[in-house]
């Protein structure tokens, strides 16, 4: 923590950063002391509003800047899309008014009633021609029409596509096979040469029944040899279908395999066979029994007390060889 004075009324701060201020009042009025020797009186060129304001500072809002940004787009906008008029007569009425090259009539009123009085027929050829899917007779004046309507165009498109793919979309033309199903041993008709279930449900009928035949030896439990065991953990008698086996349950199983434990680490668990020992605690005094030889202390608390003292007596012989020396000197 160090101590600060504040630059704007001079009190004494105690700080750990790079405040410069007691508080944030003080702040902004050291900076707004600062800016009034650079602040100027101008007027707004958008709505000739007197503002105080810095040298950068044109406009006395954002209105203001926003309002002189859009007449200035209008402006070029206008630019681009003006042309230059030009003194004409309306081709109705005959009378002078003033626009572009491309205006000819002075009101939509003139123009429609022009082209009433006025109407220009134009000539064309009329083709007769017969259609090529129904034979019907019908005039155009198009070169390229071939079909008297959208009807018969769509159903020769239909007939063109069947003829591509006939192959698979005529089935009338294709062979039909007579079959008996082999599952069911109904008669079916078909186009396919490799099908032989009526149906999808047979076939799946039919996949089951194989696979039921070849796993028989698993599924059939009756045909399996039954042996007579005797359990090696508890000793009652069972039955089972495995030769391997040698235990009735899973508990028996998990208890011999605790037995064998305890048989191989019989030195650690078995606590009782372990040599026990009375010693006196170096620090306290007190008798205590272990298992450990090399213990020397009763519990931790009097091996920290050890610790200390050592650790005193240690300063203690510092301080007088440092006092011995500087008596010599």
């Amino acid at each position: 923590m160090g101590q600060k004075i504040c630059k704007n009324c001079g009190n004494i701060i105690t700080t750990e950063g790079r405040s410069k201020f007691c508080c944030a009042d003080c702040q902004n009025n050291f900076y707004h002391k600062k800016r009034e020797g650079k602040m100027f009186t101008k007027i707004c060129k958008y709505c000739g509003k007197e503002f105080v304001s810095s040298k950068k500072q044109i406009y006395c809002s954002k209105k203001c800047c926003y309002g002189i940004r859009k007449s200035k787009q209008r402006e070029a906008y206008r630019k681009k899309t003006t042309q230059q008029t030009m003194i004409k007569t309306c081709l109705y009425c005959n009378k002078e008014f003033v626009a572009t090259e491309k205006h000819i009539y002075c009101s939509k009123e003139c123009k429609k009633q022009f082209y009433k009085n006025n109407k220009i027929s134009i000539v064309r050829k009329v083709y007769v021609r017969s259609c090529k899917y129904c034979g019907k007779e019908f005039t155009t004046t198009n070169e390229i029409k071939l079909y008297c309507d959208v009807i018969c165009s769509n159903k020769q498109q239909k007939a063109v596509f069947l003829q591509r793919n006939k192959y698979y979309n005529n089935v009338k033309e294709k062979e039909i096979y007579a079959r008996v199903c082999k599952y069911c041993g109904k008669e079916f008709t078909t186009t396919n040469i490799l099908k032989l279930y009526c149906s999808v449900k047979c076939a799946r009928k039919q996949q089951k029944a194989i696979f039921l035949q070849k796993s028989q030896c698993y599924n059939n439990i009756k045909e399996k040899k039954i042996y007579i065991k005797v359990c090696k953990y508890c000793g009652k008698e069972f039955t089972t279908n495995s030769n391997l086996q040698l235990y009735c349950n899973v508990k028996c199983v998990r208890k011999q395999q605790r037995t064998v434990f305890l048989q191989k680490n019989q030195c650690y668990n078995n606590i009782k066979e372990k040599k026990v020992y009375i010693k006196a605690c170096k620090y306290c005094g007190k008798e205590f029994t272990t298992i450990n030889n090399s213990r020397l202390h009763c519990n931790i608390k009097c091996v920290k007390k050890l610790y200390k003292a050592k650790m005193q007596q240690k300063k203690l012989l510092e301080n007088l060889n440092n006092g011995n020396n500087n008596s010599r000197n």
